[in-house]
């Protein structure tokens, strides 16, 4: 009998734009900030903006789907939303109420308080997402709130997608990502990357929420393994914490993909060599080919080969001949 050696899964991408072709998101945001009473448009817009996405990707042929990535705001303030990081100077700003099928979190006049300010209350600051134009927002980690999972935002993506029919990939800025692009509030708040126990434990009440909604793979973004925002002598630090994060995912039946881009990856790879880790995503256009001798050879590369950041076709001549490099 012939193994079958198929990968899991054999096109993908790691996310999608979500503002609108027409800027529909921003327009129903803004809206919404003059009238909360719009609130039902803006859960229409987000929903069929999420939905649009769905289902360009399946028509597309892509056999996993990530789900996950449409933000009303910014994805890190969306992450400090899901691990109970909003800061304390919002906790006034009451909850909105809730509904069992929208997308509407119940956080979410928290969320933009945080972003934009409100009366007495400062926005966060905002700094340059690695070398793009974007501005994502700063989160303040103050020691004295601990980390706390509230996955619900995700999971009512998930839940678009699962009745869509759509193969499903939870997405989320990984755990290491968030700490190094956050800063520390508070009276003797420590450098953010030392909670990284802390809040690999809230990764792994999130890992349970999605193995519980019967999806089985999840993805992080980890572009900071990479960089010069992760300081070197974190990297064994690092690797032990991704040990855990796997290991407990496996235990619930889900597979991991760390995802990266923006450099070459070769960092990422010596770093998560050993983690037991099921698929790495590495950027083949912004970089040299990584070395992955001591990969296991059960470990799934998804190459990037497509650049998202140009308008230009793609060279699929140099995209085939990049993969079959790597195969």
């Amino acid at each position: 009998m012939t193994k079958d050696i198929r990968p899991p899964f054999i096109a993908t991408v790691p996310g999608f734009p979500r503002i609108g072709a027409h800027r529909e998101l921003k327009k129903a945001v803004e809206a919404y900030w003059r009238d909360p009473a719009t609130a039902p448009d803006l859960n229409g817009t987000a929903a069929a903006l999420v939905d649009r996405a769905l289902t360009r990707a399946t028509d597309t042929g892509l056999d996993s789907v990530p789900v996950g990535t449409f933000s009303f705001y910014d994805q890190m303030l969306d992450v400090a939303a899901m691990v109970g990081a909003l800061p304390a100077r919002v906790d006034d700003v009451p909850d909105r109420p809730g509904s069992a099928d929208g997308l509407l979190p119940a956080w979410l006049d928290r969320y933009f308080a945080a972003a934009r300010g409100a009366e007495g209350i400062p926005p966060l600051e905002m700094t340059k997402w690695f070398d793009t134009n974007y501005h994502h927002l700063v989160p303040e980690l103050d020691p004295a709130r601990p980390f706390a999972a509230d996955p619900g935002f995700l999971l009512a993506q998930l839940r678009l997608a699962r009745r869509a029919h759509v193969p499903a990939r939870p997405t989320i800025i990984g755990p290491v990502t968030f700490l190094a692009l956050s800063k520390g509030s508070g009276p003797g708040a420590p450098d953010p990357l030392e909670r990284l126990p802390e809040l690999i434990d809230c990764y792994l009440d999130v890992i349970d929420a999605i193995a519980f909604e019967g999806f089985d793979w999840i993805q992080f973004d980890e572009p900071v393994l990479n960089t010069a925002h992760l300081p070197s002598e974190s990297d064994a630090g690092v690797a032990r914490e991704w040990s855990r994060l796997v290991a407990h995912a496996h235990t619930r039946g889900v597979r991991v993909l760390a995802q990266t881009y923006f450099t070459d990856g070769q960092r990422a790879v010596d770093t998560l060599r050993g983690t037991g880790v099921d698929a790495i995503g590495l950027d083949y256009v912004a970089g040299e080919a990584p070395d992955l001798s001591g990969l296991p050879r059960s470990t799934l590369i998804v190459a990037g080969v497509v650049d998202g950041r140009n308008v230009w076709r793609t060279d699929c001549i140099r995209a085939l001949a990049v993969l079959h490099g790597i195969a």
